[in-house]
């Protein structure tokens, strides 16, 4: 609680540099559906896709925004302009940029994986599934000139899904887990100004 307080008397009392981020992404990506303690091994699916996040940051240090990302995804191999099956994230982002170099992050939302060929391949996952996920952000920096940022990071993905739409007479079974594994390329721009936040209302509250 104290170092929470410490906290805001530094934002309360001192100027506030912060502006608005903006931030671009391509994507390789290798995802599968977690096998049921019965099964073998699912298939994966390989693909490069897009990613954007929008949102604000505070001291060009702690970043808060929302982000979408597109993974397309083939069994086997990456063959661009083709897709077997596909995942659409979005949600919010809260990270870490420390000393201008490590970026640290963690992604929450929402995750829509569709198979769109079926194969009958063994332990392939049909339909479109729809549930919550979240995502651990590792990377580093590589500042162009002072608002704009070249980004290379690794991200480990965890969804837990569940059928949203049925077939005819098809029985719900229940949630399933997809692994997500992505290596990143971003380019962002980072407006920076300042603010003077006054401490005068901290000081009639404290």
């Amino acid at each position: 609680m104290k170092s929470l307080l410490f906290l805001c008397t530094l934002l309360w009392t001192s100027p506030v540099f912060a502006g608005l981020l903006l931030s671009s992404s391509l994507s390789w990506s290798v995802f599968s559906i977690r096998p049921l303690q019965e099964e073998d091994a699912s298939p994966n699916y390989y693909g490069i896709g897009p990613g954007l996040v929008l949102g604000y940051s505070i001291r060009q240090t702690l970043d808060i925004g929302a982000y979408v990302d597109y993974t397309p995804g083939v069994e086997g191999t990456v063959s661009p302009g083709k897709e077997e099956a596909s995942i659409v994230r979005y949600g919010g982002i809260l990270a870490l940029r420390l000393r201008e170099k490590i970026y640290v992050g963690f992604k929450g939302g929402i995750g829509v994986y569709h198979l769109m060929t079926k194969k009958l391949i063994p332990n392939e996952l049909p339909g479109i599934w729809q549930g919550p996920g979240g995502a651990l952000v590792l990377g580093a920096i590589y500042k162009a000139d002072k608002e704009n940022y070249w980004q290379l990071s690794f991200e480990i993905i965890h969804m837990v899904i569940d059928k949203i739409q049925l077939e005819k007479d098809e029985v719900r079974t229940g949630k399933r887990r997809i692994d997500e594994f992505k290596l990143t390329i971003a380019y962002s721009f980072n407006g920076f100004f300042n603010h003077l936040v006054r401490n005068s209302l901290f000081r009639s509250v404290f």
